[in-house]
């Protein structure tokens, strides 16, 4: 996804041809023909600029609503085990923190404490029984 584009270069752009159009506005009042045709330009020029960012800005929305859903439908298949107060996913031998799992769909590692707990690495949670 190209970084060239971003919410803030479009609301500038779009910001820039607004504050054009009030130039022209003003311009019509009281400049030559001439003048007011060269203002005009600049903002048609501007406004071309705002709209292409515009559609990228919309394209990278879709991309990203895209991903998510894939990404949701994805962890929606995968229904964990339970082993020791943690996850433990199909064809996986790693343990896995629940509440990562369930709050952001992120399969967060847990590490040893002692015998009886295991720990989250992201979140911190102690897991275990005892």
């Amino acid at each position: 996804m190209p970084e060239a584009f971003s919410v803030g270069a479009a609301v500038g752009a779009v910001k820039t041809a607004y504050d054009t159009s009030k130039k022209v506005y003003e311009a019509s009042k009281v400049l030559a023909n001439a003048e007011l045709k060269m203002l005009i330009a600049e903002l048609a020029q501007q406004l071309a600029e705002a709209n292409l960012q515009m559609a990228e800005l919309k394209t990278q929305y879709g991309e990203l609503l895209e991903e998510n859903r894939k990404l949701k439908e994805k962890n929606a298949g995968e229904q964990p085990k339970k082993k020791w107060g943690c996850y433990l996913f199909e064809g996986d031998t790693e343990l896995y923190c629940p509440a990562c799992w369930s709050t952001k769909g992120q399969k967060s590692p847990t590490t040893r404490l002692n015998s009886q707990r295991r720990q989250c690495t992201v979140c911190k949670a102690t897991l275990g029984s005892g």
